[in-house]
């Protein structure tokens, strides 16, 4: 996981958008799924994710909004909480519909469409991914 948040970083830095979207994805599923483990052991883990059809794949920013409401409710009680919400507000203040969104959620693959991604914006994805990683180090006393 922590390779998957190096190489979002090393892409981002090498300008490559698309390819720090691709590493972001998977550091962010792997995160969540900590941030939500972590959750479960301090309290009730149980969130409510919404698909829109009966074969959807959940989407990541449905996850991470769920998330950031449970944590929320609990971070004053926890080093290194106030910040995993933090790095998650700044992630779910982009827009859902943008197309970041809509490759992280797995919906865009097309390798031609890099130069619409905005490097603001996979920026932030990437400094919000970073930041949920050391806000969970500390969260779990790493």
């Amino acid at each position: 996981m922590k390779n998957y948040v190096l190489l979002a970083q090393q892409a981002l830095e090498n300008d490559e958008k698309r390819e720090a979207l691709r590493q972001a994805r998977p550091a962010l599923e792997s995160l969540t799924d900590r941030l939500w483990s972590w959750l479960g052991r301090r309290g009730d883990g149980r969130i409510d994710i919404k698909l829109s059809g009966p074969r959807s794949p959940w989407e990541l920013n449905n996850k991470c909004s769920k998330l950031r409401s449970a944590v929320e409710r609990i971070a004053a009680q926890h080093v290194g909480a106030p910040e995993a919400v933090a790095a998650l507000v700044r992630l779910l203040n982009i827009n859902g519909t943008s197309i970041e969104w809509g490759y992280l959620n797995g919906g865009v693959h097309d390798s031609q469409r890099d130069h619409e991604f905005d490097r603001s914006t996979v920026r932030t994805i990437i400094e919000s991914i970073v930041s949920l990683d050391t806000a969970l180090d500390r969260m779990q006393n790493r």
